[in-house]
């Protein structure tokens, strides 16, 4: 999974040179919903890097790699369930401050028991549909839903990403 993400950090590296493409670094607060928030899971705090590369004015593609963690103050021992998402799509302006996007890809989701070395892995399909506005030039925030599809079961929330971007 390092290895991964650091090829995905190396490509983001690489292609941010390109005028036509830019690069954010986010901070991702996000709530569960469904059987996710059921469970007792009530709040995950991570982080993303995102690369937009614009194909037309008004419209780019996206690469996204995060980590969001989440824990779970009702269960005894201590659980917590992480998750990396990587995720491409597309970004589409309707305003020079207002868009819209859409990414698919995998969400790698890890939980973890407190004082216990073991963990329980599994891979998700993953989809991510929301709304976004350029607060400024360099800062921008996106409201979206984050759905994490697993064997027969869900990981789906409702977030926020408030990103700094480079190169815009």
């Amino acid at each position: 999974m390092k290895k991964l993400f650091l090829a995905f950090v190396v490509i983001v590296i690489t292609t941010s040179v390109n005028a036509q493409t830019s690069f954010s670094i986010g901070l991702e607060g996000s709530v569960p919903m469904g059987d996710f928030n059921k469970a007792g899971y009530n709040f995950g705090i991570g982080g993303s890097a995102q690369v937009d590369h614009k194909v037309a004015s008004d419209l780019a593609l996206t690469l996204n790699a995060g980590y969001i963690s989440y824990s779970n103050p009702t269960s005894n021992p201590k659980i917590r369930f992480s998750v990396i998402p990587l995720l491409g799509g597309i970004k589409y302006w309707f305003s020079p401050k207002v868009y819209g996007s859409g990414q698919l890809g995998a969400a790698f989701n890890s939980t973890k028991i407190a004082n216990n070395t073991g963990s329980i892995s599994t891979t998700g399909f993953a989809y991510s549909p929301g709304i976004g506005i350029n607060i400024t030039n360099s800062i921008d925030l996106l409201l979206k839903y984050f759905g994490n599809s697993v064997g027969g079961g869900s990981f789906n929330s409702i977030g926020a990403r408030l990103a700094y971007n480079f190169g815009k």
